[in-house]
């Protein structure tokens, strides 16, 4: 699977990313309302669901805008490292 994923093209690598990082911000941000409220039972309510949907269409738009889709990374460069940081404080901020 591993191989496959390595062999698709850039356009199945994007998507696979853009997918990744949704679903990623979807459990952090209900991960870190379980922390808060000490519980995993926590009832989601109209609040919590648009706080992860301004989050989760903010921080999508952040990433493509500062580059974050557009090249594979095969080295960490200072210049991908301080990308990085910047959308994930923007993404932060944001929510």
């Amino acid at each position: 699977m591993l191989a496959n994923l390595l062999e698709a093209p850039r356009a199945y690598k994007r998507s696979a990313s853009f997918v990744y990082d949704s679903f990623a911000i979807i459990v952090c941000v209900y991960f870190s309302i379980c922390l808060r409220m000490g519980t995993f039972g926590v009832d989601i309510t109209g609040k919590e669901i648009t706080a992860i949907a301004i989050t989760l269409f903010s921080s999508l738009f952040i990433f493509i805008r500062l580059g974050m889709y557009r090249a594979i990374l095969r080295y960490m460069t200072q210049s991908a490292i301080v990308t990085i940081i910047a959308c994930v404080v923007l993404s932060g901020v944001t929510l």
